[in-house]
């Protein structure tokens, strides 16, 4: 048996209002109106905003039954609660006038022009790696991954 509504925890990295504006349509309209009808009876879709320390909670707690974030937030609750990827999403950006569908991300590494000592990505061995954070655009994941490939 199912239930009657499933709640979709939204990761809100820009915050709550961002967060519903964004993707309400899609985890709680659009489910609801395709994939709850398909069920009998019907069921319904809801879309909460949260941020990290929330979406950890309510996901312990199975206050929420789905949801959605960056791939550093999914890599912090596979490793956590044990988490399963279900899929992925292509992400539509807008920047100086013109649209990009992503369905890759990646990071940047920079060092200031006048470091000659670091021209590869070998010579950041042993070195010190700065990232924004765990959450932060994937900059710490891009880091973890480059640091175990070094």
């Amino acid at each position: 048996m199912h239930k009657q509504k499933y709640v979709v925890g939204v990761y809100d990295s820009e915050g709550e209002n961002a967060a519903f504006r964004q993707y309400n349509l899609t985890f709680a309209q659009y489910l609801t109106a395709t994939a709850g009808q398909h069920f009998d009876p019907p069921i319904e879709f809801d879309m909460v905003p949260l941020n990290l320390y929330q979406l950890a909670n309510q996901a312990k707690d199975e206050k929420i039954d789905f949801f959605f974030g960056t791939a550093a937030v999914f890599s912090c609750m596979a490793a956590e609660l044990n988490a399963q990827a279900l899929s992925t999403i292509v992400n539509r950006r807008e920047a100086r006038g013109h649209v990009y569908d992503l369905d890759v991300y990646g990071g940047v590494i920079f060092t200031l022009a006048t470091n000659e000592g670091i021209q590869t990505i070998k010579d950041l061995k042993g070195k010190t790696i700065g990232a924004g954070g765990i959450t932060m655009n994937g900059g710490t994941l891009t880091t973890l991954l480059l640091r175990s490939h070094l």
